[in-house]
């Protein structure tokens, strides 16, 4: 049976769920799940194609940060990724409650030696291809809870 993916995402901060349906009867789904390993977090992104994908990605490799209680603007720390310049980098940031499940924010935002690189409102996903990036520029994330509940934001990037 030949198998077309319909979407890939974050089912829990540590499950990707993956929804599937048959290229012959698009009617007929199933739902693919993966844990993640312990030391693992599950990040939403698109790959080089522009095709949604959620990765297990190394917990030592991911920028975590969250608001606080607060409804304000609450951002990641402003760093360079180390990559060799010239390579695509592919941002990926996801937000969740504390239950560990996805959760909408107000707003999503990238920002490149302090440019935005765009803002995504109601969301719990933010993805972005910075082509041939030069391993200097600095990338900050940043959210808006639209809440004072707690929310955790995880980002990665991936080249």
């Amino acid at each position: 049976m030949l198998l077309k993916v319909a979407t890939v995402e974050s089912q829990a901060s540590n499950i990707v769920k993956a929804t599937c349906a048959s290229a012959g009867n698009p009617n007929h789904t199933f739902i693919l799940r993966q844990d993640c390993q312990p030391y693992e977090n599950c990040i939403d992104h698109v790959d080089q194609q522009n095709v949604s994908r959620a990765t297990c990605t190394d917990s030592n490799n991911i920028r975590k940060w969250d608001n606080k209680d607060s409804d304000s603007l609450t951002c990641s720390e402003n760093e360079a990724f180390d990559t060799d310049g010239g390579k695509d980098l592919i941002l990926g940031v996801t937000t969740y409650a504390m239950t560990n499940n996805p959760m909408r924010v107000y707003i999503l935002e990238a920002f490149m030696s302090g440019n935005s690189l765009g803002r995504l409102f109601n969301r719990h996903n933010y993805t972005k291809i910075i082509k041939n990036y030069d391993g200097n520029s600095t990338i900050k994330y940043c959210f808006t809870a639209g809440t004072t509940q707690k929310i955790i934001a995880l980002a990665a990037a991936f080249g």
